[in-house]
């Protein structure tokens, strides 16, 4: 009878618990400043930047990398230019289910034309952000960015990207 009993009361427990995944809602604008670690595996550049982050729906955003200042062979200041002058460049952030821990997925590009030059950078990668409180999540994304550069002659390089950073939350 008690076996019963315990299998009656798990068996109501579980059906009166909420069985869907947790998903964190989104909120609407964020700020990100970052550290980021570039290399195509023969060069290395550092870089402390800042991006903004609108999420227009619960699953998915969009991220504009605002400005960069990169630190190799000197040091340079990005604003809406970046590595390989191709900034602003636009990402599309694409969020999984959960709650304190949320990753997501990064795809997007960026194109600069003119003085008889264009710069491409496409790429992508995941991401992970960990809410530390309602206002502040602590993010890590790797990722790998094809960049071109045509200006009469091709040049291509395989970028590998690791970013980590802090993220705001300005309007929830």
């Amino acid at each position: 009878m008690k076996k019963l009993a315990m299998v009656i009361a798990i068996f109501t427990m579980v059906s009166i618990m909420d069985a869907k995944a947790s998903i964190r809602r989104r909120s609407t604008l964020d700020i990100q400043p970052r550290f980021s670690f570039y290399t195509n595996f023969d060069d290395t550049q550092f870089g402390l930047g800042g991006d903004v982050i609108f999420n227009p729906f619960r699953r998915m955003g969009v991220r504009l990398e605002f400005a960069e200042l990169l630190f190799n062979q000197g040091t340079i200041f990005f604003l809406n230019h970046g590595v390989l002058k191709t900034m602003p460049k636009v990402d599309m952030l694409f969020y999984m289910a959960g709650h304190q821990l949320q990753p997501y997925i990064h795809a997007g590009f960026g194109l600069v034309t003119g003085e008889g030059a264009t710069f491409l950078i496409m790429g992508g990668g995941l991401g992970i952000d960990y809410f530390v409180s309602k206002k502040m999540a602590l993010n890590f994304e790797p990722g790998l960015y094809f960049a071109h550069a045509s200006n009469g002659t091709s040049d291509s390089d395989l970028l590998l990207r690791l970013t980590a950073g802090t993220k705001f939350i300005v309007l929830p």
